[in-house]
């Protein structure tokens, strides 16, 4: 239905063209003493240009267009970025129509007061696990963003068994998020880096780095986007608490940005390497890192 649709549009414009061609012949007759100004034979080859054209493929036509709009919208998130980081736009102001999944850590969100306890579904404990349980909500919200924040309490569980089993379930999600919510654009956040006090709660936290590799080639593989939080975490080591997990209320507006700048595109939160992986290893021992 749609491609008879546009197809007939086509023809209509086609049409219209033809017509305005005509036009302009006999216009071009009438005022220049019976003599066309545009050869019948450059009409002919206009005429079948465009008959060539209304037989080809639509959506190369839509294709075309899809181009120029996206040319325009990079053009617009780049404006937008720079506002941001010219401190212009106020952070919080970019949270609308979202929702973040996560655990205690996203919880900061809620707990220190920058979002919406409705929109960050989120809880001490929680894991990757815990996505099939949000589905209806997230329906009900139907966000234009969803960014997820889990992984040390998969790595203290040792969710999947391995950094393999574990990225493979996480891909299961993804894919239950993308048929329920088509249009929605997902960002997955990367494990952000425990400090070596959190390494008494679980010694596979030390291996963040190694999943965050396989986490950042599942994303790629899935068309979802990957932010890596490696620089903030680095350059704001004094705003975590002292579980070495956590972080501190000055923390979060780095985070949201970082966050905001993969919505806004061309920012290298988008697509960076996974950071540099902790030499220190261990087995993973159950319980709860936050």
């Amino acid at each position: 239905m749609r491609n008879t649709q546009d197809r007939t549009i086509l023809r209509v414009t086609v049409g219209a063209v033809v017509v305005i061609a005509l036009v302009v012949v006999v216009c071009s007759i009438a005022g220049g003493g019976g003599k066309a100004a545009v050869s019948t034979s450059e009409i002919n080859k206009g005429v079948a240009f465009l008959e060539q054209q209304e037989q080809g493929d639509v959506s190369s036509v839509q294709g075309k267009i899809r181009e120029i709009q996206k040319k325009k919208e990079e053009l617009a998130r780049a404006e937008r970025r720079k506002q941001f980081q010219d401190g212009q736009i106020d952070v919080w102001e970019l949270f609308k129509n979202y929702a973040i999944l996560g655990d205690s850590r996203s919880e900061g969100f809620i707990d220190f007061g920058f979002l919406s306890k409705d929109r960050v579904l989120a809880a001490k404990g929680d894991n990757i696990d815990s996505i099939p349980g949000h589905m209806d909500t997230l329906k009900a919200l139907n966000p234009s963003q969803i960014f997820i924040c889990y992984g040390m309490n998969d790595l203290t569980n040792n969710v999947g068994g391995s950094p393999e089993g574990w990225v493979a379930k996480y891909g299961e999600y993804i894919d239950q998020l993308k048929q329920n919510l088509p249009g929605t654009e997902i960002y997955v956040n990367d494990i952000m880096a425990p400090q070596d006090a959190a390494y008494a709660v679980s010694g596979n936290l030390a291996n963040y780095a190694q999943y965050n590799q396989v986490l950042k080639e599942m994303c790629k593989s899935k068309g979802v986007h990957y932010i890596d939080t490696t620089e903030t975490t680095s350059a704001n080591a004094d705003l975590y608490a002292p579980d070495g997990i956590h972080f501190n209320y000055d923390f979060y507006p780095y985070w949201a940005a970082d966050m905001q700048l993969a919505v806004m595109g061309g920012d290298e939160t988008d697509d960076k390497n996974a950071g540099t992986e902790n030499p220190e290893s261990g087995d993973g021992e159950a319980g709860q890192a936050e």
